[in-house]
C-alpha cells in the first residue's frame, strides 16, 4: 500500500498504468489517449460520494433531506432532478448512465487484465485515502444505522462504476474483495461500528418481530435487509461470530437460571425446547444468508446439534460446580445426575453434508468436541475429590457421614458414568481414608444389621437383606472367564491402569473391599451377636439366626463357625433351664472370649443378694450331676434382673443389669442411709461401679442423694421425720478428704490456693470445682472451722495441733 502522499489518483499515474497505442493503433496520437484518461478521470470523480456521507452522517439521512438543493451532480457532471435521482425502492442516489464518449474512453484504457489489475489498485488505494480523510469528529461515534447508510452509499457509488468497466471476472472479483476490505478496514479500525453492530444485533438477534417489522430509518430497511448489505461487504464471518456469541451467552444465561440448584425435575426437555422456540429460528435464518450454502436438513441438524450441545456444556459445568452437594443430596438429586450422564455421554454429528464454507461457523462455539467431553469428566473427578477433602476425609468427620457419602458416591457416580471409571477415580481417597479409622469397623457391622427408621446406615441393611440368594462363589471370574466371554470390551480410556471390573454397584462389597482381609468383620460380627444374645429375653434367637444366614451368604458358612457353637449354647441353656427358677445362659468360655474379654476384669465378679446366689448353688449343683466332669463359673455382670420394688404407695418394675440389682438390694429393710464406700466393700465391687449405679437409681427417683457419698431409700426418708435431710453443702461435702490431704502436706494456705489446689486435686467424675461458686466453697471451708475439723487464723487455714 503507498503512502496518503501518492495515493491519490492523478492523470500521471493512470498515463503510467496504461500503455501506449501499439503498431494496430499508430494511428491514434498520444493526445488521445491523455483525452481518454482525463474523461474516465472526470467520470469517476468523486472516488467516494463524500458530501453525501457527510450529509448522512450529519443528519442521519439520506441526502434527499437537503431542502436547499433542487438537483444532485451525476458521476460526468449531468445536473438530474431531485425526483429524478431518487430511487424511491433504495432511496440511494440514482446516477445516470455514462454517455458514449466515457464508455468509449473505458474501453480505450481497459484493453487488458494488466491495465485492469494496476488501475483496481489505483482506485483501491484512492478510495482508502478519501475515507481516512473523512472528519474522525463526524465518523466515529455515529449509529448503527448511519454506519448501514454509509456501507450502502459506498457499495451503491461503487457498482456505479464497477458496473461499466467492463472488468474480467477475475479482475471483478479482485476488485471486489479488495474495496470490501478497505471499506470495512476503515470503519473498523477508525470508526465505532463494531461495538454498534454488536449491540444492535444483542437487541434484535432474539426479538422475533425485527425479523418481520421495518426499523425506522431514513433508509428503510429490515433486519434481513442489513444482514444482506453486511453480507455484501464480506461480513459473513464476522456477522458468524456475533450470532454464536450472542447465542451461547443466551443459551448460557437460560441454563444457569433455570438449572442452579434445581435438581429434582428434568430440566433437559425445557433447554432443547427454548433453543428449538427462541433461538434457532433466528439463528437459522441469519445463517442461511451467511453461508454459501443453502441449509439442508442434515446442515440444520448439525447446527441445531451443535447449540444443544453448547447447553449441555454450560449444565455439565454447573454440575461440576455442584457435584458434592449433588452426590449428598441422593436420591433427591437423581434426576439431575441421569441428565449429567446425558450431557456427558451424547456423541456428536456427523457433518458429512456440510460445506467447508458452513463449516467455519463452528469455530467460534468453542471445543465441544469429544476431547472437550473428556477434560469435563476429570474436572468432575478433581472438583469432586476436592471438595471430599476441604468438607469430609478431615479427623473431625463422623465416621458414619464418611460411610454414608461413600454409598452416595457411588450410587450417584454410577448414574453418571455407569462402566465405573469415574467412580473408580473418585472413591479411592475415601477409600484410603475410612481404612485410617479406628471405629469403621464397628459402625459397619451395627449399621448393616439395623433395619431400624433411626440408623443412618439403614440402606446397608436394607441392602443386606434383600441378597439373600447372593452367592459370593458367583462374584468370581478369573482371566481364563474373561477371555472367553463374548461381550468383553477393552477398558476405558480414561480408565486408571489398575481399574478392575467389579460388582461396582453393590456396596457393601465395595465397603468390605477396602480392609485385606473380611475376618474382621467376622470378629466384629460376633462380638455383636454374642451380646445380642446376651440381652435376648426367653432364649428367643429366631431373628439372629436369620441375620446370620444373610451374612453367610456375603461372606460363606465356614466363617461362622464360633457364632454356630454360640447359638447352639443357647438352645442348650434353654433346654436345661426347665431346671432352674430363673433363665441362666451357660456359655462356652472358649467360644465367648471375644465377650468375656471386653468386661474388666474388676467389674466381672462382685457379690450378688444372697437369694440369688443360693438359687445359682443350685442350679450348679444340678449342672454338675447332669454334665459329668463340667463346672460352671457365675459371670454375675452379664446377667439381667426384673425387680419389682415398692416406692411409698406404687409398685414400680425395673429390668436392670444384675450389679445396680445388688445395690439397691442394700438398701431393702433399712431405714437409715448408705455411705458409698461401705456399698463398696460390702458388694465386693468398684467404686466407680457403685457411683454409677447409685445415680441410675437417684434419677429414677428410688433413693435419695443426702450428699456426694450418703444415700437412703426414699421411704426411708420419709418415715424419719426429719432426721435425715439434704444439708446445704451436699454437693461438695466430696471435697473434704482432699482438703484434710493437702493441709496434712502443707502447713497453712489461703482461700484462693486451697481452690487452686482442689481444682487440680479432685476428680471431675466426683465434682468439678470449677464450676463450684465461691461463696459455697468458702461457706463450706467456715463449716469445717466451725465444727473443729481445721483451723483459720491470719487468714490461713491449717489442720488443728495435734489433729
Amino acid at each position: 500500500m503507498n503512502d496518503a502522499a501518492s495515493n491519490t489518483l492523478s492523470l500521471d499515474q493512470i498515463r503510467n498504468v496504461i500503455g501506449f497505442p501499439s503498431l494496430e493503433d499508430l494511428s491514434s496520437s498520444p493526445s488521445d489517449i491523455d483525452n481518454d484518461i482525463q474523461i474516465l478521470l472526470d467520470w469517476i470523480s468523486p472516488i467516494i460520494p463524500e458530501k453525501s456521507l457527510e450529509l448522512c452522517f450529519q443528519s442521519g439521512s439520506m441526502p434527499q433531506s437537503v431542502s436547499t438543493a433542487t438537483n444532485l451532480l451525476s458521476p460526468v457532471g449531468q445536473m438530474l432532478k431531485k425526483e429524478e435521482a431518487i430511487d424511491p425502492k433504495f432511496l440511494l442516489p440514482k446516477y445516470a448512465d455514462p454517455s458514449y464518449r466515457v464508455k468509449l474512453a473505458i474501453k480505450s484504457c481497459f484493453k487488458n487484465e494488466s491495465d485492469q489489475s494496476k488501475f483496481i489498485d489505483l482506485y483501491v488505494n484512492s478510495v482508502n485515502t478519501k475515507l481516512k480523510a473523512l472528519p474522525q469528529s463526524v465518523v466515529a461515534n455515529c449509529s448503527f444505522m448511519e454506519y448501514i447508510n454509509m456501507i450502502k452509499l459506498m457499495k451503491h457509488h461503487y457498482e456505479t462504476h464497477i458496473d461499466h468497466f467492463n472488468l474480467s471476472s477475475r479482475i471483478n472479483m479482485a476488485f471486489a474483495t479488495k474495496y470490501n476490505s478497505i471499506l470495512t478496514s476503515f470503519l473498523f479500525d477508525n470508526t465505532n461500528f463494531r461495538n454498534e453492530l454488536h449491540n444492535f444485533f444483542e437487541k434484535s438477534l432474539f426479538n422475533n418481530d425485527a425479523f418481520s417489522a421495518p426499523l425506522s430509518s431514513s433508509i428503510t430497511l429490515n433486519v434481513i435487509d442489513i444482514i444482506s448489505t453486511l453480507v455484501s461487504v464480506n461480513l459473513s464471518e464476522c456477522l458468524n461470530e456475533i450470532l454464536v456469541v450472542l447465542s451461547i451467552e443466551k443459551i448460557k444465561a437460560y441454563t444457569n437460571q433455570l438449572c442452579k440448584g434445581v435438581w429434582d425435575k428434568p430440566l433437559l426437555d425445557s433447554i432443547e425446547s427454548f433453543i428449538q422456540n427462541e433461538i434457532y429460528p433466528n439463528f437459522s435464518i441469519i445463517v442461511s444468508y451467511t453461508t454459501s450454502s443453502n441449509l439442508t436438513d442434515t446442515m440444520n441438524n448439525v447446527y441445531l446439534y451443535e447449540l444443544m450441545k453448547i447447553a449441555h456444556m454450560e449444565l455439565t459445568t454447573l454440575r461440576v460446580d455442584e457435584i458434592y452437594s449433588l452426590v449428598l443430596g441422593y436420591p433427591s438429586s437423581e434426576i439431575a445426575l441421569k441428565e449429567l450422564y446425558t450431557c456427558l455421554s451424547r456423541n456428536r454429528v456427523e457433518r458429512q453434508d456440510v460445506t467447508m464454507n458452513s463449516t467455519g461457523i463452528f469455530s467460534y462455539m468453542g471445543d465441544i468436541s469429544t476431547h472437550a467431553q473428556a477434560e469435563k469428566r476429570s474436572k468432575l473427578v478433581d472438583h469432586f475429590i476436592l471438595s471430599c477433602h476441604e468438607n469430609l476425609l478431615h479427623a473431625g468427620a463422623n465416621t458414619i457421614d464418611v460411610i454414608t457419602s461413600y454409598t452416595k458416591t457411588i450410587k450417584s457416580f454410577l448414574l453418571i458414568d455407569p462402566r465405573g471409571v469415574l467412580l473408580d477415580k473418585v472413591v479411592r481417597p475415601i477409600r484410603r481414608y475410612l481404612k485410617t479409622r479406628d471405629d469403621v469397623i464397628v459402625k459397619l457391622v451395627h449399621g448393616m444389621l439395623d433395619v431400624s427408621e433411626s440408623n443412618k446406615l439403614r440402606d446397608l441393611a436394607l441392602e443386606l437383606n434383600s441378597t439373600e440368594k447372593y452367592n459370593a462363589a458367583t462374584q468370581i471370574k478369573d482371566g481364563v472367564e474373561d477371555s472367553l466371554d463374548l461381550n468383553w470390551v477393552p477398558d476405558p480410556i480414561d480408565a486408571l491402569p489398575d481399574f478392575k471390573r467389579e460388582r461396582i454397584s453393590d456396596t457393601i462389597e465395595s465397603l468390605l473391599s477396602i480392609f485385606e482381609s473380611k475376618e474382621i468383620f467376622i470378629e466384629e460380627f460376633t462380638k455383636l451377636f454374642g451380646h445380642q444374645l446376651i440381652a435376648s429375653k426367653n432364649f428367643n434367637v429366631s431373628s439372629i439366626e436369620s441375620k446370620l444366614n444373610l451374612l453367610k451368604s456375603r461372606f460363606g458358612k465356614d466363617n461362622f463357625t464360633t457364632l454356630d457353637i454360640m447359638l447352639r449354647d443357647f438352645h442348650t441353656s434353654k433346654h436345661l433351664n426347665t431346671k432352674a427358677s430363673r433363665d441362666v445362659a451357660i456359655l462356652s468360655h472358649l467360644y465367648w472370649e471375644s465377650i468375656l474379654d471386653q468386661i474388666d476384669e474388676e467389674r466381672k465378679s462382685f457379690k450378688l443378694p444372697e437369694p440369688i446366689e443360693s438359687e445359682f448353688a443350685e442350679f450348679q449343683k444340678y449342672y454338675s450331676n447332669h454334665k459329668q466332669g463340667r463346672k460352671l463359673k457365675l459371670v454375675p455382670s452379664l446377667g439381667m434382673v426384673k425387680l419389682r420394688l415398692d416406692v411409698g404407695e406404687q409398685v414400680r418394675v425395673f429390668e436392670v443389669s444384675t450389679d445396680k440389682a445388688a445395690i439397691i438390694s442394700m438398701f431393702s429393710g433399712i431405714d437409715h442411709d448408705l455411705h458409698i464406700e461401705d456399698i463398696s466393700k460390702s458388694l465386693k465391687m468398684p467404686l466407680s461401679m457403685v457411683r454409677d449405679g447409685v445415680s441410675f437409681w437417684v434419677e429414677k427417683e428410688v433413693i435419695c442423694e443426702l450428699s456426694k457419698k450418703r444415700y437412703i431409700a426414699i421411704d426411708a426418708m420419709e418415715s424419719s421425720r426429719g432426721r435425715y435431710s439434704k444439708s446445704q453443702f451436699s454437693d461438695i461435702e466430696v471435697i473434704e478428704p482432699y482438703v484434710m490431704r493437702m493441709l496434712s502436706n502443707i502447713t497453712a494456705l489461703n482461700y484462693d490456693r486451697v481452690k487452686s489446689l482442689l481444682k487440680m486435686m479432685v476428680p471431675k467424675d466426683e465434682i468439678d470445682v470449677t464450676t463450684v461458686e465461691d461463696a459455697l466453697l468458702q461457706s463450706y471451708l467456715d463449716h469445717l472451722v466451725s465444727s473443729g475439723r481445721i483451723n483459720f487464723t491470719e487468714g490461713n487455714y491449717s489442720l488443728l495441733k495435734g489433729g
